[in-house]
């Protein structure tokens, strides 16, 4: 969101399909089966993403 300050860890997440988010996320843990990440693009049309461990290839925080 524009204008406030996100908290967290920055993180990137390679989906399975390709796809590529980097963003935050304050409730990542391994054994999950999900976890939120904010977009880092401001001009990303999504505000915030549930992301679905089995979907994803790799995660890592940079």
């Amino acid at each position: 969101m524009p204008g406030k300050p996100v908290l967290g860890r920055k993180i990137r997440v390679l989906f399975k399909d390709g796809e590529e988010m980097i963003g935050t996320t304050r409730g990542y843990q391994l054994n999950r089966q999900g976890f939120f990440v904010i977009p880092a693009d401001p001009q990303s049309n999504v505000e915030r993403c549930c992301v679905v461990t089995k979907a994803t290839r790799e995660v890592r925080f940079v």
